[in-house]
């Protein structure tokens, strides 16, 4: 039987972190159909039963909680990050009892957890073991009681007949309050508002395969303006007059790409009059003067 374990390294190499569903989770919970499946697909001799297959986690830094999306036990599990204790399990109901929160959720296979800005979890459920292929985002509400934590869907929008994906696939919610879904199997993707209008649609099963798919500002992550000093036109060009002495120059650069940078400079002149040279992390949308000094 084959299963999952999570495990945090350092920069070096070495493990500092780790969690095994074979430690936390009861082995009596198991998909009666993905095992006859994969029974079915390899020989007796060969066999081995892939128990969790999970699919992605998401730190929460905030609460110092990990959220494990385990696609073939149809699960989220939440891990306190300090003591590596399960704080709860949302899904199916299976024999150990183990999984008290969300039972009636309907979640099959999901993909692609996340924890959003409101503290809801977002994500894919692919809904593979429905007879339509029932394929969904989803958006759920966990809110944290003295007993059990109470589950509610608070938005989902289902994939049209056809459009669903048994396998992989995402749901992202933008920052203009829409959803992304990706399905991966029909090649689709779309964006939907709030109220599941679609505002914007890759047309489905072209050639290919899409795992999931980002919205982004620009093509371009990194995209800068330097502004110079104020010069005029002169006859040889740009001009600008000095008095002698002491003089400041300003320089601006302008980040208008959608990560931060760090930008090297370097101002020299044919005369010797100006040297400086150094680095500005500047963030996206921000810009940053740059004080020259020269005598």
């Amino acid at each position: 039987m084959q299963g999952d374990r999570i495990v945090e390294w350092d920069k070096n190499g070495n493990e500092i972190w780790s969690w095994s569903v074979f430690d936390h989770f009861d082995t009596q919970d198991y998909n009666s159909n993905t095992f006859e499946s994969m029974f079915v697909h390899q020989s007796p001799s060969n066999f081995y039963y892939e128990w969790t297959h999970s699919n992605s986690l998401w730190y929460d830094d905030l609460e110092k909680v990990i959220y494990l999306s385990v696609r073939h036990l149809s699960r989220i599990t939440k891990i306190d990050y300090l003591s590596g204790s399960v704080v709860w399990n949302m899904g199916i109901f299976m024999p150990s009892g183990d999984v008290t929160v969300g039972n009636d959720l309907g979640l099959s296979g999901q993909h692609s957890v996340k924890l959003l800005d409101n503290s809801n979890l977002m994500m894919y459920d692919n809904g593979f073991e429905s007879d339509s292929l029932a394929s969904r985002g989803l958006e759920i509400s966990v809110i944290s009681s003295d007993s059990i934590p109470e589950a509610e869907v608070i938005w989902d929008y289902s994939l049209p007949d056809g459009l669903g994906s048994p396998l992989m696939s995402d749901c992202d919610r933008l920052s203009n309050g829409n959803s992304l879904l990706t399905s991966t199997v029909a090649n689709y993707i779309v964006e939907v508002s709030p109220d599941n209008e679609i505002v914007w649609e890759v047309l489905p099963n072209q050639d290919g395969s899409t795992y999931r798919s980002e919205r982004i500002p620009t093509l371009y992550r990194q995209v800068f303006t330097v502004v110079q000093p104020d010069f005029t036109e002169g006859p040889d060009g740009s001009i600008l007059e000095l008095e002698p002495g002491d003089v400041t120059l300003v320089y601006k650069i302008i980040n208008e790409g959608w990560q931060n940078e760090n930008y090297f400079y370097i101002m020299t002149d044919d005369l010797g009059w100006f040297s400086d040279s150094g680095t500005a992390e500047i963030h996206p949308g921000e810009e940053v003067e740059l004080f020259i000094s020269g005598n």
